[in-house]
């Protein structure tokens, strides 16, 4: 608990600094304790209302007493060899914790009174200070830490009807449909909410065009903002608020490709224009594809086993170009391998990939460490390179056909969310926690509670406390809740005319 407090955290909300252009961060450097290790500093999504919101410190000495610093302006510097993450000359409080047996702290400062949507948008900057005698200079410093303010959690969730079938937005606090949008997307492919929640964009995959929607108001406002020219479908999006980007991949046709940004700034005069384009990768027909916090694209193949990494940062001196090509791991069965998603660990460490196997086998999720520029392998007693899943040590109890890989954003722990189609019940859903340390820490949480007929698309909030996977139930969609912990079934939302006869019609399920 607090044993000093300047002023409340919350009160940051009364003379937060101007409006930012990304979401949650950790930024700038560490000094590591007595122990080795650099303190942590984390904290839940910082939205409107939210209850739980506080700073954890972690990773610290245990008993110590440590100093959390937030101030209003960032910086980059030192103090007698002491990483500075906070501006000390806009510093707005400063608060003495002391540390538990773990080396853990949480400081409470709960948003319930603050609900103004005026406000989503303003950001923060914390740092922690361990005092620690056995650290260099008696102090170990966390990295910085970046808030931002956002609008409450909500759920989108699209349909890939082949037709312009509904999507919904889902209060998940409920849980129940907040909106229905008829009429504008077809068959969606990608949606992406602002790292405020003011807006979001998506993919309408047939009708081959971005569709804006501005939240800032009771209901959605609908646009569209660009409409790509003859070709065969659009896939995947990848929203970089740093340079006002919106990147989606272009399929003209089986052999032919481009990945494309267009501007994604609604105040600019060139909103939705095409401001880069360049020739996707070769190595076969594009699959699924993700975008890291370095900008850095990872884009699966259908037909190879081969990810390819191009570098989307329009800084870089590489921009436009693939800065790595690597082929997952087979794995020992004799059954045909596909990727199906991929993702990348909150911090950027690592990349992961879904892999279907034909034949009803398994599924599996090959790791690769940018550290060790290398494959993980998750049992070093056999000659080939495994991956999580039958064939690791131990094993994990996948279900068939994977087609979705998440991990929250601010959740202060390793975990992935992984859901599929196919099995006993039709569909599957669970939680994979792992050390990146540890290379043979794992284990696999199944969902409980409910069916989960056709669970080919699912999401996790940001703060990584609930789960919603999209199922198909009587032919009709219903979006489920999971507590996120324990992933036991919590709710159900009916999201009628998102069903059909011969299987599920929703798509990508996001958090806001």
């Amino acid at each position: 608990m607090p044993k000093t407090v300047s002023r409340t955290l919350v009160v940051l909300l009364i003379a937060i600094s101007a409006p930012s252009l990304i979401g949650q961060y950790v930024y700038g450097a560490g000094s590591a304790g007595g122990s080795g290790v650099v303190p942590a500093i984390a904290s839940p999504q910082a939205y409107l209302g939210n209850a739980n919101f506080g700073i954890s410190i972690s990773d610290g000495a245990p008993g110590a007493g440590a100093y959390l610093a937030t101030a209003l302006l960032p910086s980059v510097g030192n103090f007698v060899g002491v990483p500075l993450n906070v501006d000390i000359n806009n510093l707005f409080s400063l608060t003495f914790l002391t540390l538990d047996a773990q080396g853990k702290v949480f400081l409470p400062a709960p948003l319930s009174a603050f609900t103004n949507p005026a406000l989503a948008g303003f950001n923060f900057y914390a740092q922690a200070f361990v005092l620690d005698p056995s650290a260099p200079g008696g102090v170990a410093a966390s990295r910085g830490l970046r808030g931002e303010f956002t609008l409450p959690p909500l759920v989108f969730v699209g349909s890939r009807t082949g037709f312009a079938g509904s999507q919904f937005f889902v209060d998940p606090s409920i849980p129940a449909i907040s909106n229905t949008v008829s009429g504008v997307n077809t068959n969606v492919d990608g949606a992406a909410f602002t790292s405020e929640g003011k807006s979001l964009f998506v993919v309408s995959s047939l009708t081959r065009t971005i569709n804006y929607a501005d939240l800032s108001g009771v209901t959605p406002v609908w646009s569209t903002i660009h409409a790509f020219g003859p070709g065969q479908f659009l896939t995947g999006i990848a929203l970089d608020e740093e340079n006002d980007l919106v990147w989606t991949v272009d399929m003209i046709s089986q052999s032919s490709s481009t990945i494309v940004a267009l501007d994604a700034d609604p105040s600019s005069a060139t909103f939705g224009n095409v401001l880069h384009t360049f020739p996707a990768p070769s190595a076969g027909f594009v699959g699924r594809w993700r975008m890291n916090g370095q900008h850095l694209a990872a884009i699966t193949h259908v037909f190879t086993q081969v990810v390819d990494l191009m570098d989307l940062n329009p800084t870089s001196p590489t921009f436009g170009q693939i800065v790595l090509s690597t082929s997952y791991p087979a794995g020992p069965t004799i059954f045909a391998a596909g990727a199906t998603d991929v993702a990348f660990t909150r911090d950027d460490h690592q990349m992961l990939v879904a892999i279907q196997r034909s034949g009803g086998v398994p599924a599996e999720v090959a790791r690769y460490s940018f550290a060790q520029g290398a494959w993980i392998d998750h049992d070093p007693s056999t000659p080939a390179v495994d991956d999580l899943g039958p064939f690791s040590n131990p094993p994990l109890a996948f279900g068939p056909n994977p087609f979705t890989l998440a991990f929250p954003r601010y959740a202060d722990s390793d975990w992935f969310l992984i859901s599929g189609f196919g099995g006993a019940g039709g569909g599957w859903a669970g939680r994979v926690d792992f050390d990146q340390t540890a290379p043979g820490a794992w284990s696999f949480t199944p969902a409980t509670g409910s069916n989960l007929n056709q669970a080919w698309f699912s999401g996790v909030d940001p703060g990584g406390t609930t789960v919603a996977v999209a199922t198909l139930q009587n032919h009709v969609g219903v979006l489920k809740f999971f507590d996120a912990a324990t992933m036991t079934w919590t709710g159900s939302v009916l999201l009628p005319g998102s069903g059909g006869v011969s299987g599920s019609n929703l798509g990508d399920v996001v958090w806001r």
